[in-house]
């Protein structure tokens, strides 16, 4: 809430380490100890635990803390070997570690917040900060001989090493996911939680709205989830959103948003030159938000058009279809989330794929182009085509079923495979490879 107090005490913690640090510093000159010197950093180490003490003190409330609080820790621990055995010259790559950090103060802040996109974000931060630490460490070790003849060095690379194969071994634990829990239609869920598709029904029923204009949905909660109205109708779908989109065609055109009410008061739409746009909003802080990841994809978009034209994703969202029929669609995706498109009919399919995405189509259509521009996947091998143009550039990779031609073209290291026996124009440039899909 916005009235709430903080829970955490900034005057009492920096006085208390400023008070510490000085005091220390005095016995030094009066006694000769060093302590100063040689165990500075454990004050380090002492900020990284006050946050844990403060978020166990807080609880849920609190789990934010956990991501300075292992910074902090484990920053000061990786200062105290290096004051203690002379590495500082180690900084050159030690600074993974501190990704990793925070990837594991991500990973204890899921542990009251228990999310599955959290935890996967976590382990992707922790494998990042890893890899970077072993790269990089690897460069100057060995390549560059950074540290000469110092086997304390190699030591603490190959610690780093013993780290990365640990994360590896356990990574599975990080990245499964967890068994999915019954569509919102399937659960009960107590009503004041949950808004209900018959609730949304009954009320664009009573309001007499259907079908007669829409407006951006963003003025009360009847708004945002009632049917867009078949006045404006639409063939385009712009999705910069978070959850699941389910696409039907229908007669009329309509949406409906189910889930938790307080996500769906942050969503978005409006209609602009026939194109629906759907975003997610928030105005929350940087801590608010990581408690949320995972936790958008609750929300679920049931979407029924009269034929679409265009299909555009950006975000991390996933997209779903009924059968789809129609001239000609264009697909733009430049997210990570996934597009799967079953039963499609169409004569002209063009697609754009960038970022790590990953589209998945079934059915049949006459000419289809593709461009992907990044590392994401393009899965057509159970989509029928007489003719097809298919252009990779990086290390993406696309699959394909095309009977007449294929216009292959492929820079980088990506791939273009394709089923059929069609007449094959092909160009490469790089590591990359261009051949028939392989059983």
């Amino acid at each position: 809430m916005a009235g709430r107090k903080s829970i955490f005490n900034w005057q009492l913690l920096m006085g208390f380490i400023l008070a510490v640090t000085g005091g220390l510093y005095l016995v030094d000159q009066f006694l000769d100890l060093e302590l100063m010197r040689n165990y500075w950093p454990f004050l380090v180490v002492f900020l990284g635990l006050t946050f844990f003490i403060w978020m166990i003190l807080a609880g849920k409330r609190g789990a934010g803390y956990a991501i300075p609080g292992a910074f902090f820790t484990i920053a000061g621990l990786i200062f105290y070997v290096h004051n203690t055995y002379a590495l500082w010259i180690t900084w050159t790559y030690a600074w993974g570690l501190l990704i990793s950090a925070v990837g594991i103060g991500m990973l204890i802040m899921n542990i009251y917040l228990k999310r599955d996109g959290l935890r996967k974000a976590a382990g992707w931060v922790i494998g990042i900060g890893l890899i970077l630490f072993v790269i990089f460490g690897i460069f100057f070790e060995v390549f560059l001989d950074l540290a000469g003849a110092n086997i304390k060095s190699g030591v603490f690379l190959g610690s780093g090493l013993v780290l990365l194969g640990l994360f590896v071994v356990f990574s599975r634990l990080l990245f499964s996911d967890r068994k999915k829990e019954p569509r919102i239609e399937e659960r009960e869920t107590p009503p004041a939680e949950k808004i209900s598709k018959k609730e949304v029904l009954e009320e664009a029923a009573q309001e007499e709205t259907a079908c007669e204009g829409v407006k951006p949905l963003s003025e009360s909660l009847e708004e945002r989830i009632a049917p867009v109205k078949e006045a404006l109708e639409f063939s385009k779908i712009d999705f910069k959103g978070a959850g699941e989109v389910f696409i039907e065609q229908d007669e009329n055109c309509s949406m409906n948003i189910e889930g938790d009410q307080e996500l769906v008061e942050k969503v978005k739409t409006e209609i602009s030159d026939g194109m629906l746009i759907i975003t997610f909003h928030t105005d929350e802080n940087v801590w608010k938000g990581l408690k949320r990841i995972g936790e958008e994809s609750s929300l679920l978009y049931d979407i029924k058009v009269k034929s679409l034209e265009a299909l555009k994703l950006d975000g991390a969202g996933s997209i779903h279809s009924e059968p789809l029929t129609g001239k000609s669609l264009k697909i733009q995706h430049d997210g990570l989330g996934k597009i799967v498109l079953t039963n499609l009919a169409y004569e002209d399919l063009d697609v754009e794929l960038g970022g790590l995405g990953e589209i998945e189509v079934v059915g049949e259509v006459q000419k289809q182009s593709v461009h992907i521009g990044g590392a994401g996947a393009y899965k057509a091998e159970l989509l029928k085509s007489q003719e097809a143009e298919v252009t990779v550039n990086g290390a993406g990779m696309a699959k394909v079923w095309v009977e007449t031609k294929l216009i292959a073209s492929l820079t980088g290291a990506g791939s273009i495979k394709y089923k059929g026996t069609p007449i094959l124009e092909e160009s490469k440039t790089g590591l990359g490879n261009i051949g028939p899909i392989t059983q």
